[in-house]
């Protein structure tokens, strides 16, 4: 035992020291000596530093200067401006014609066509052994004379994206070369394996961009996709890490975890392939694991979009040396071996594609036929999706369908189908009869039975849900139209009106909102229905609508305040609807009390150790690039010090925060009597009912742990935990509720029924006020997904939202993430109903 530890010891460290790129590389490489070394640009030699973006960037710039095999292209930035690149690798020839290559590729109905790879490195920032082995690989594809590549190259197109996530990448290379020591240390403990948060793994926004291939809420992603469509490769590989204490895993995953959208082929290839990276590993005396942990269900991955897009997608994951040397239970880890390990997988992508050539090439014509096939036993013609009387809402959830291939057509005529209206110019068609059918019925399908219930990610992803639209499939195509937008009219000149009018149940109105009160315009927001007078007629204002009074306006306010909707009718397509006078055609007039006076809001965002970092960004990037009001982010340690007073809305997400919020509990509660607005969601939720319902006995959800403990002691067998288990995590599904529309916190809503997305176990104690409950699940919750019989037994009838008033404040607590990775616009307004329209909640006690 002792020979074989120092012998592993030895392997590793060998691993660890002085390495060049060649000696990384095949030794029949036969490199071009004219072709710079990723060394001689960097000044290092590859894994003795975490190469920065900008590092990345300029070699792949100086390969596409110096190597004939190579273009550069810019396509997209992220949030920090940094650009993102995508390089062409093909032979020097084939660069002349790239676009008649790419048509004749889409066209082809053989092999007649080029062979085209997509090899993608490091969607995790901190996961950054993919990047790094990218120079390595661009290298190789640059210098190599092997005749073997040579033929590659003249009949391949390699597409390399070097860095996914060029904002986390940076982030983690920045702290762990700022923590290396001369002598590496490899101890996990050390300060360059734990990175401070919220971590390298995301991106500026804190968003998890493997998630976001389906959805589409970033620039990382916007960019990527047009950019996958365009060429639509025949294999897509999506490097990243794990465990430090695991061993490496490529593709195939859990058979029993398939979506059974996806075609059979499509598996069978991913098997073909996987003998070509068992071989290489093998060579390499590396372990490796398939069929476990990992899946091919969520299409919103690397390795699974692909999938349902006529593509073979590989997911590689490699243990992370999380620096640059760590110690684990299977002996000393090195980047170098992390670098070398991706670089070995990518190697073997080349060489099996290349042997699989014939059979890839003649999957994408079959993936279509199967496609055709299936949409020709479909009983639908396609979708009719309303815009819910919110036309932001509806264009974003067109402009994701565009970005996927996805072509909607406004209706001509009014359609109604099983009791609903879907009215012309307020709603569209979306055909089966298109290319992207497959994709189309991965967006909009519901499912709610499974062959395993157990997800590595969500179980289902509705997008007309998420954004709660009305939809319905149909089975005949209905009328529809060109899909030029509809005019806005100008903004009414102030001349002879009283104030102007904006309807809450666009969601844009929020920004403006947001900018009147910025800029100290006053603005009133309308408890109740107004039938207002105006130059064109009379127009019914919905609970939550905006009137913008003029009368009390100096001529400077009145010119700001016209500009501001200007700007805002142009840029957010708002209608501005001028109020000829005060008094109403019918009930309430603008000087009522039920039109109040809104001030402005000031919002508070806890981040920091504890909170969980996904739904902190995902309420700053709503909050920021949605409504124009980035929330002050502090951390718990500085809200100790912080004066509350100065702001108005302090936003607790998900987390643990027993320790810190026990310290800082009495400011806080002291803080909401004297005004201020808690809005806490799940763990925080559970949180915020300790502030003024302290238990000195056990509670019902107490009660319910208690049994579910004594249920864990019943025996069972030992092979049934993880099915056990999965009956009890909730990974993410969409249940039905019922929201109150008559609550400021309802406002703008159209509907009474509302989809929510639900990815976590936590219930709300219940309100001993009977107008408290803004959101409530309904008696039968589950629309899509999968929930455990009594995880979906026990939140039927259950409280969703509750906001109760408590001295001169408020507390909202929400069950769920109504933000859910950016593409829950559905339940967004909660947010933004919670942040103006708190103001608006008075209190319910009935005497």
């Amino acid at each position: 035992m002792r020979c074989i530890v120092v012998l592993l010891s030895l392997f590793f460290a060998t691993a660890a020291a002085a390495k060049s790129s060649a000696e990384y590389l095949p030794e029949n490489a036969a490199l071009n000596p004219a072709i710079p070394t990723p060394e001689s640009v960097l000044g290092w030699e590859v894994g003795d530093w975490h190469v920065r973006h900008d590092q990345l960037v300029r070699y792949m710039e100086i390969l596409a200067q110096q190597s004939p095999r190579f273009s550069m292209q810019i396509t997209g930035h992220t949030h920090e401006r940094r650009p993102l690149v995508l390089m062409t690798v093909t032979s020097a020839e084939n660069q002349t014609r790239l676009e008649s290559l790419r048509q004749r590729h889409l066209q082809s109905q053989g092999s007649e066509g080029p062979l085209v790879l997509w090899m993608g490195y490091s969607v995790h920032g901190n996961e950054a052994s993919g990047s790094n082995a990218s120079l390595l690989f661009a290298y190789y594809l640059a210098a190599s004379q092997d005749p073997w590549v040579q033929t590659l190259l003249d009949n391949t197109i390699i597409l390399i994206e070097p860095s996914i996530n060029p904002d986390g990448l940076n982030r983690f290379a920045s702290w762990v070369n700022s923590h290396k020591s001369k002598h590496v240390i490899d101890d996990p403990r050390n300060r360059e394996h734990n990175e401070a948060w919220p971590r390298g793994r995301t991106n500026h926004y804190w968003y998890d961009l493997n998630r976001d291939w389906l959805l589409l809420q970033h620039p990382e992603s916007r960019a990527r996709i047009p950019q996958y469509h365009h060429w639509r490769p025949h294999v897509l590989t999506d490097f990243h890490e794990q465990g430090s204490n695991e061993n490496y895993f490529f593709q195939p995953g859990v058979p029993e975890r398939e979506n059974p959208l996806t075609p059979k082929l499509n598996f069978e290839l991913t098997d073909a392939l996987a003998e070509f990276h068992a071989a290489a590993l093998d060579r390499t005396g590396q372990l490796y694991f398939t069929e476990e942990r990992f899946d091919d269900y969520y299409y919103g991955k690397g390795s699974t979009y692909p999938d349902i897009n006529g593509s073979i997608g590989i997911l590689f994951e490699q243990p992370s040396a999380r620096g640059h040397l760590m110690d684990t239970p299977n002996g000393p880890l090195p980047f170098k071996l992390a670098v070398e390990n991706h670089l070995t997988t990518s190697l073997s992508t080349l060489r099996g594609a290349w042997s699989l050539k014939d059979r890839l090439h003649a999957y994408q014509q079959s993936f279509d036929r199967q496609m055709n096939q299936r949409r020709s036993r479909d009983r639908n013609a396609g979708w009719l999706v309303g815009d819910d009387n919110d036309p932001t809402r509806m264009q974003a959830f067109l402009e994701i369908l565009r970005l996927h291939q996805i072509e909607a057509a406004p209706l001509s005529k009014s359609v109604t189908t099983d009791g609903t209206e879907f009215p012309a110019g307020k709603s569209w068609f979306i055909s089966n009869a298109q290319d992207q059918y497959g994709l189309l019925q991965a967006l909009m399908e519901t499912r709610t039975e499974f062959v395993d219930e157990t997800f590595y990610d969500v179980s289902t992803w509705t997008l007309p849900l998420a954004f709660n639209l009305p939809y319905a499939a149909v089975g005949r195509a209905p009328s529809t139209g060109s899909s030029a937008a509809p005019r806005i009219a100008g903004v009414p000149d102030p001349e002879g009106l009283v104030g102007w009018a904006l309807r809450w149940e666009d969601q844009a109105t929020a920004a403006v909102l947001t900018t009147l009160l910025r800029a100290e315009i006053p603005v009133r927001a309308s408890k109740v229905d107004l039938d207002l007078k105006t130059p064109q007629g009379s127009l019914r204002l919905k609970r939550g609508g905006l009137i913008v009074p003029t009368g009390r306006m100096t001529d400077a306010e009145l010119d700001r305040a016209y500009e501001i909707l200007r700007q805002a009718s142009e840029t957010h397509r708002i209608e501005v609807h001028g109020i000829s006078t005060g008094l109403t055609a019918t009930g309430r007039d603008l000087g009522s009390n039920k039109v109040r006076a809104l001030e402005p809001v000031r919002p508070l965002l806890w981040v920091g150790n504890g909170v969980n970092g996904y739904e902190a960004g995902e309420i700053w990037h709503f909050l920021d690039t949605r409504i124009g009001l980035p929330p002050v982010m502090v951390e718990g340690r500085q809200l100790r010090s912080l004066p509350l007073n100065d702001y108005t809305h302090l936003i607790m997400v998900n987390g643990a925060y027993e320790a810190a919020g026990s310290k800082l509990r009495p400011k806080i509660e002291q803080w909401i009597n004297q005004g201020g607005v808690l809005i806490a969601t799940k763990n925080a939720a559970v949180w915020a009912e300790s502030l003024y319902a302290p238990k000195t006995q056990k509670d019902e959800h107490e009660a319910a742990v208690d049994d579910e403990q004594q249920e864990d002691s019943q025996r069972r067998p030992y092979g049934e935990f993880e099915n056990d288990q999965a009956q009890r995590v909730i990974g993410g599904a969409i249940v039905r509720s019922d929201i109150d529309l008559s609550h400021p916190l309802g406002f703008g809503f159209q509907r009474k029924e509302l989809p929510l997305f639900r990815n976590g176990t936590v219930l709300l104690e219940p309100s001993e006020n009977a107008y408290a409950t803004v959101v409530a699940y309904h008696a039968e919750p589950l629309l899509s997904g999968f929930i455990g019989e009594d995880r979906l037994d026990e939140v039927k009838g259950q409280p969703a939202v509750i906001a109760e008033r408590h001295g001169a404040g408020l507390i909202v607590r929400i069950a769920n993430n109504p933000s859910f990775r950016g593409y829950w616009w559905g339940t967004q307004r909660l947010l933004a109903n919670a942040l103006f329209f708190s103001q608006l909640v008075d209190r319910t006690n009935l005497n």
